[in-house]
């Protein structure tokens, strides 16, 4: 059962995202509300801790890893806790989160509202960095396609993750940067100098100066405790930070653009050689969920060795991109000419594949050509709106 842990200084607007959330999940969890007294107190403890690895260095380790942000399997925060003053700070959201990512051993972080109301952002990118693995608005919060792929709805950006299976990802993630905590990051999720130098130096340098050679440890201390004034903790609390940080790169830089790294629905617009059975809208729409069957669902056999490992540092099948180019025995690469293409388009803002009449194009990062966006609700603004294309 998920542990959800809600946050936010105002105690109605709890409620309201606890109530949010618990209609629009479909599994048993538990829902706690952190709020007043209570959220000034795990702020404290967690400033104890911080103190603590200050005066004692990185050998210390709180005695017990039992207090509430500890035990969240997903971490909901508002972005901005106007009423926390006095002995513990002003602090927004975000602040609470880096406190909370560094000296906790909370699961993935959710920031809400720190975008304001409901948009969907034409760029596909994260224009900002964060301590948080997703940012929604308060509204999302009561979409149960936000918490499952498989709930109904139409209304779901493809950027993000399947809450409920995240937090079991991120657990394997921490785990997998513990265990290769002074190893380099791309040797370990098994990227190759070429394919870092094909990255834009704005995504490869996130990993640091050295993208090719820098180890979990280094991504950790470059993000999170480069300052003197910022105490490093234990080994296995800064692999939670790495783990953050490497996780968020993948998703939020690495394959929104589909040119280095490409996920299923994608490919199958690229090379629909690779689906299986016939093409309809329904089997196409399953290539979306998530997690994906994808030897049911794709030939991935012709492009095993393309495929992105370890699995779960993505919570969504992903290929190689260059390496899938490069494949002879994939027939778009070899025969252009006799492609066929989908009679659907993927839509980014719903997840799912659609009829071209009944979507937009719109101008994106990546090489795929144009992108396409249903809009099943007209209420969400779609920014920046010049992106549209049709």
């Amino acid at each position: 059962m998920l542990h959800i842990v809600v946050v936010d200084d105002h105690a109605s607007l709890v409620e309201s995202m606890h109530a949010r959330v618990e209609g629009a999940v479909s599994s048993p969890v538990k829902i706690t509300p952190l709020t007043g007294e209570y959220l000034k107190e795990a702020i404290r403890e967690l400033r104890d801790r911080e103190r603590n690895w200050r005066s004692n260095g990185e050998s210390w380790s709180p005695s017990r890893y039992d207090a509430m942000l500890d035990s969240a399997d997903i971490l909901l925060l508002d972005y901005r806790l106007a009423d926390l003053y006095g002995q513990d700070g002003y602090m927004t959201g975000e602040d609470l989160a880096a406190l909370a990512r560094r000296y906790s051993k909370t699961g993935p972080i959710v920031s809400v509202n720190r975008f304001g109301g409901q948009s969907f952002d034409l760029r596909l990118r994260p224009g900002i960095d964060t301590w948080a693995e997703m940012s929604v608005a308060h509204e999302d919060l009561g979409n149960g396609r936000l918490w499952s792929t498989a709930a109904s709805g139409l209304y779901r950006p493809w950027g993000w993750s399947s809450l409920q299976h995240l937090p079991s990802l991120f657990a394997r993630r921490v785990q997998h940067a513990l265990t290769h905590f002074e190893s380099p990051v791309a040797a370990a999720l098994g990227v190759s100098e070429a394919q870092l130098d094909i990255m834009p130096r704005s995504v490869s340098e996130a990993l640091g100066e050295d993208p090719l050679n820098a180890t979990f440890q280094e991504v950790a201390i470059h993000r999170a405790f480069r300052s003197s004034n910022v105490p490093r903790p234990s080994r296995p609390q800064m692999a939670r930070v790495a783990a953050a940080v490497v996780g968020r790169w993948l998703s939020d830089s690495v394959l929104p653009g589909e040119e280095i790294l490409i996920d299923a629905p994608h490919l199958a617009v690229l090379y629909p050689s690779l689906v299986k059975g016939a093409r309809s809208q329904a089997g196409l729409n399953r290539l979306a969920t998530i997690p994906t069957d994808v030897d049911g669902l794709l030939d991935s056999r012709r492009i095993r060795g393309a495929r992105f490992r370890p699995d779960f540092w993505l919570d969504r099948p992903a290929w190689w991109s260059e390496a899938v180019l490069a494949n002879g025995a994939v027939a778009e690469n070899h025969r252009p000419w006799e492609k066929k293409p989908l009679k659907h388009v993927f839509a980014e803002d719903t997840s799912r594949f659609h009829r071209p009449h009944e979507c937009r194009a719109f101008q994106a990062v990546g090489m795929l050509g144009p992108r396409y966006v249903r809009i099943p609700d007209t209420t969400i603004p779609y920014k920046p709106a010049s992106r549209l294309l049709t």
